[in-house]
């Protein structure tokens, strides 16, 4: 609930993760690169999250429930 696990396959290399509201604000943004990131100060909700390398960019759903 707290915490939002990275991994990544064949070899690419995140640079950055960016999450967004359901109204399309940013809400987080990191370009460190960890493995995991603390999203324990964001509320209830859907998310977007957007994890962008070299070559492309993902965009996944997050759901944070109670």
């Amino acid at each position: 609930k707290n915490m939002l696990f990275l991994k990544s396959s064949n070899g690419v290399i995140i640079n950055e993760v960016y999450i967004y509201n359901h109204l399309g604000q940013k809400v987080l943004h990191r370009n460190e690169l960890t493995k995991n990131i603390d999203i324990s100060k964001l509320g209830q909700g859907i998310y977007i999250v957007e994890l962008t390398s070299n070559e492309l960019k993902i965009r996944q759903k997050l759901i944070i429930e109670d």
